[in-house]
Formats: structure tokens, sequence, C-alpha cells
């Protein structure tokens, strides 16, 4: 199966991936969001990608690596993506776990 990760995500097709069989092959390509320039080289993977991916997962927080807030880059813009969002799983984390020091978020995702 998929790991963990997955099952946290929050759209509507993550059990389509977490209920995939250990025979089943599934390439799963995997991408974070930070910054809004960022968005341009997200796009060019999704077009570039596309016939040989499953999924594509898609992680971003509401916070920066050293902790402070940011906007969601990615999920409120993700109408750019739309003829991908059938394959996009969007993981994200609004908590910083206490336990880190250094980028805690990017530790966390």
């Amino acid at each position: 199966g998929v790991g963990p990760i997955v099952r946290r995500a929050n759209l509507p097709n993550t059990s389509v991936v977490a209920n995939a069989s250990a025979q089943e092959c599934r390439v799963i390509d995997t991408f974070m969001v930070g910054l809004e320039m960022e968005l341009d080289m997200l796009n060019l993977r999704l077009h570039e990608l596309d016939s040989v991916v499953d999924y594509f997962v898609i992680a971003e927080s509401n916070v920066t690596g050293t902790g402070a807030p940011k906007e969601m880059v990615f999920w409120n813009r993700r109408s750019r993506f739309a003829p991908f969002l059938h394959k996009i799983v969007h993981v994200f984390t609004s908590e910083v776990p206490k336990d880190t020091k250094k980028y805690p978020s990017i530790i966390y995702l």
C-alpha cells in the first residue's frame, strides 16, 4: 500500500491511492510547494509527467520553515491545475510539531 502521508491528505481521491493492493504498481510523484513562483515548475512537471504518473502528491504548509504564517499557495490557486486535479493528492499541515527545532514544517511534511 501507500505510506501514511497519503492517508493524511485532504482530497476525496485519497482512498483510491491508499487502497491499492500490493500487486498493483503505481507511479507517484511528489512536489513540495512553498512559494508562488514554484507553481510554474509544478505546472511544467504536471504536463511533462501526466502520461506516466498515476498520482501527484503535492505537499504544503501554512507556515514557513521557520514557523512564520504563510499563504497556502497551491490550495488557493488549485483551479489553475483543473485538468490534473483528479490525479492530485494535496497533503498539508497547519500544525508544527513541538519536538523539532530547525525548519519544523519541512521536517513534518
